[in-house]
C-alpha cells in the first residue's frame, strides 16, 4: 500500500479542473435544479402538493448527484492517466453503475444517520471508513457491498493518514463553500459546481496513491 500525498491530493485537483472545463458539467444539472427549486421547499401554507413536488425534485437530484460524483471520478481517473477526460463518457459510465451507487449512498447514509445518534463520532468515523466507496465502484467494478468492505479495510490500514488528508480536505471545502455560500441565491449552486469536482478529483487521487495503483495502471472499467 501507499501513502497519502495530501499537497498533490489537494493542489492538482485545480490544476486539472482549470485544464478540462468539462468537470464542471456533471454537477451543473442538480445544482440547477436546487437552485430552481429551493423558493418553493419548505415555503408555509402551500400546502401537500408542493410537499410531494419538493420530495420529487430532491429524489431526482439525489439521482443526478449520485450519478455526476461518479462521472467525475470516471473523468479524474482518466486525467490521471494521461488521458483526455470527456463528460459524456464518465456520465454514460456513471448511468452503468447507478444501481450500485444508489445502494452504496443508501447504505452509508443509514449508517450515518445512526452513528448521529450514537453521539455524532460514530458517524464522522463512519463516513471516514467509506471515503473510496465511489472509486471502487466506478474504477474496480466493484458492486456497492464490496466496495464498502474494501473501502473500510483501506481505510482501516492507512487511518493516521487518511485522517489527517479528510481534516485537510473538509476545513478547504468547508472554507470554500462557506465563501461561496455568501453569494445571494446562486452560492450554493456555484459552490457545489466547483467543490464537487475538486472532492471527486482530490479522492480519486488518494485512492490511487493509497491503492498503490500508478497512473498509467489504474483499473478503469471499460463501458
Amino acid at each position: 500500500m501507499g501513502d497519502i500525498d495530501i499537497g498533490e491530493a489537494i493542489e492538482r485537483p485545480l490544476e486539472i479542473m482549470m485544464t478540462n472545463y468539462g468537470f464542471f458539467v456533471p454537477p451543473l444539472l442538480p445544482a440547477v435544479i436546487s437552485l430552481i427549486s429551493a423558493p418553493t421547499v419548505g415555503k408555509p401554507g402551500l400546502g401537500l402538493h408542493v410537499s410531494i413536488t419538493s420530495i420529487i425534485l430532491s429524489m431526482i437530484v439525489m439521482i443526478l448527484s449520485l450519478i455526476a460524483g461518479g462521472a467525475l471520478v470516471y473523468m479524474a481517473d482518466k486525467e490521471l492517466r494521461g488521458d483526455r477526460a470527456d463528460y459524456g463518457e464518465g456520465l454514460n459510465a456513471a448511468m452503468e453503475r447507478i444501481v450500485d451507487l444508489v445502494v452504496a449512498s443508501v447504505i452509508i447514509g443509514v449508517g450515518f444517520a445512526v452513528g448521529l445518534i450514537l453521539l455524532v463520532i460514530p458517524g464522522l468515523l463512519w463516513l471516514m471508513l467509506t471515503t473510496f466507496v465511489v472509486p471502487m465502484i466506478m474504477l474496480e467494478n466493484l458492486d456497492a457491498i464490496s466496495a464498502i468492505e474494501k473501502s473500510i479495510n483501506l481505510v482501516k490500514e492507512n487511518f493516521v493518514t487518511v485522517l489527517v488528508y479528510l481534516v485537510v480536505l473538509a476545513i478547504i471545502i468547508g472554507v470554500g463553500m462557506t465563501l461561496l455560500g455568501l453569494i445571494p441565491y446562486i452560492g450554493y449552486a456555484l459552490a457545489t459546481i466547483v467543490f464537487n469536482p475538486f472532492a471527486a478529483i482530490s479522492i480519486t487521487i488518494a485512492y490511487h496513491q493509497l491503492a498503490g495503483v500508478s497512473p498509467e495502471e489504474a483499473p478503469t472499467e471499460t463501458f
